[in-house]
């Protein structure tokens, strides 16, 4: 078997650049690699600026990263390690001042976990194996509790009120052109669809493996469900929540997932699952359950757009936060503040047990009432 030979010195010198990023918890995927070696083909180079051009087009530092991509740049082309030391100190530095001034924002609610961030921090995560339980047979009464809509398919049915074409036609053949009585059917009920939506940040960590269960449970008795998480990412998960054992589809899950633990960027996750008309057409109709403490960092304009339009798609759009947790919760952020006349319920999310009674009352609007932990949501929709 013939052996590929050596990458020259240079070309190696540019490919170990994304694992430096990635060692310093900046994103830099393979195929970004590979891109950023096709860049420096492409453009020459003609000097070390040419380089550098390619490394931030391909590797596309969010801003607030980029004093610290351009040390690790310096650093690894120049090598000027003092470089690195001073940015990535500033960087710690601005992360700090600006969790101090969420603090200060969040008052008493910081019982979710870690302070929210924006930093993109990709991670695999292990979970501990997971127990059924009570969980399992709450499970069973589900798919009997779930709301229901009317489809436009039909069964036979002696007291429908829509004619049975079909049937009716065949009647009609069989009598010459005479019917003596219309066969009728009636439209068949069926569960509405779920989309759960979990936020998996740094500030959800505590409770991440229980919200994983308490979806490994709802996929496995509901047919008509999706799972997402996010964080500074999109992922779907519900592929590995289908399968049976569940510490198999806890361990199945922590690999379809890059940014566990990391920084928190709803507006940016809810808008690219919008943007996917796949995504956006299962919302529709569905029930639509977010597991989030709402803490998003960065302009809250975003945020609340997209939660108004998946409002508008959803039947129901229930808010379920971990911070609810405190007795005397309520909500202080405006990005929170700006979304509850877009919820039709905004309810606590603290334990997989409070979730699992939300799923068996969201078909009763007095029961969703109920759980309400808050004033003045559902005012710009019409409620139930």
């Amino acid at each position: 078997m013939m052996r590929s030979p050596p990458l020259p010195k240079v070309a190696r010198l540019v490919a170990a650049f994304g694992g430096v990023l990635r060692s310093h918890g900046l994103p830099a995927t393979p195929d970004q690699t590979i891109a950023f070696l096709r860049g420096v083909i492409l453009l020459g180079p003609h000097g070390i600026r040419d380089i550098y051009h390619a490394a931030a087009a391909t590797f596309g530092p969010e801003p607030e990263q980029r004093a610290v991509f351009d040390a690790l740049f310096r650093t690894h082309f120049y090598g000027d390690a003092a470089e690195v030391a001073s940015a990535m100190t500033e960087a710690q530095g601005d992360q700090h001042a600006d969790s101090d001034a969420l603090s200060r924002e969040r008052g008493t609610q910081s019982s979710a976990g870690e302070v929210a961030s924006l930093a993109e921090l990709l991670k695999e995560r292990r979970f501990t194996d997971a127990h059924g339980g009570p969980l399992r047979d709450w499970g069973r009464q589900l798919l009997q509790r779930l709301p229901r809509r009317r489809s436009f398919r039909t069964r036979p049915s002696a007291h429908g009120s829509v004619l049975h074409m079909r049937r009716s036609l065949r009647q009609l053949v069989r009598n010459d052109g005479d019917i003596a009585r219309p066969e009728m059917a009636l439209r068949v009920a069926q569960p509405r669809k779920i989309l759960i939506l979990i936020d998996v940040s740094g500030s959800m960590k505590a409770l991440t493996q229980d919200y994983l269960r308490f979806c490994h449970t709802v996929v496995r008795h509901v047919a008509d469900v999706e799972v997402f998480t996010f964080a500074t990412r999109l992922s779907v998960i519900t592929p590995a929540l289908r399968l049976r054992k569940p510490s198999a589809a806890l361990d199945a899950a922590s690999r379809a997932v890059d940014d566990w633990d990391g920084g928190t960027r709803i507006g940016p996750c809810l808008t690219k699952f919008l943007s996917v008309p796949r995504y956006a057409g299962f919302a529709a109709g569905a029930v639509v359950l977010v597991i989030s403490d709402g803490m998003e960092r960065g302009d809250p304009s975003e945020f609340v757009k997209a939660v108004r339009r998946l409002s508008r798609l959803a039947w129901r759009l229930v808010w379920a936060t971990p911070l609810a947790a405190d007795p005397n919760f309520e909500p202080k952020t405006r990005a929170m503040l700006k979304i509850l006349p877009a919820l039709d319920a905004l309810v606590d999310g603290s334990c997989p047990r409070s979730l699992a009674r939300l799923l068996l009352s969201v078909a009763d609007p007095a029961s969703l009432r109920t759980a309400q932990i808050t004033s003045g949501v559902g005012e710009g929709r019409p409620l139930f």
